[in-house]
């Protein structure tokens, strides 16, 4: 009985190990794909507004960004 215990204690152990783990992953994934995601954006910025003569405002308005992912690109442009 008492190693039957034992079993089920490691057997959950290494689920929520699992589980952490696997949560942690997609955290990182999305703080990654979000990251990259405004490095791209960013560099369309930079080439629209050196290559075209826009503003940044115009820029953003031409690459279709509004709300909260705008105010986030034009703190990073200063």
């Amino acid at each position: 009985m008492c190693e039957a215990l034992r079993q089920l204690e490691a057997d959950a152990a290494a689920r929520a190990v699992a589980e952490m783990a696997e949560e942690v992953r997609r955290e990182v994934m999305e703080e990654v794909t979000t990251e990259v995601t405004e490095n791209v954006q960013l560099r369309s910025l930079k080439n629209l507004m050196r290559n075209l003569h826009l503003t940044a405002e115009q820029a953003l308005a031409a690459l279709e960004i509004f709300g909260p992912e705008r105010e986030t690109l034009i703190r990073k442009l200063q």
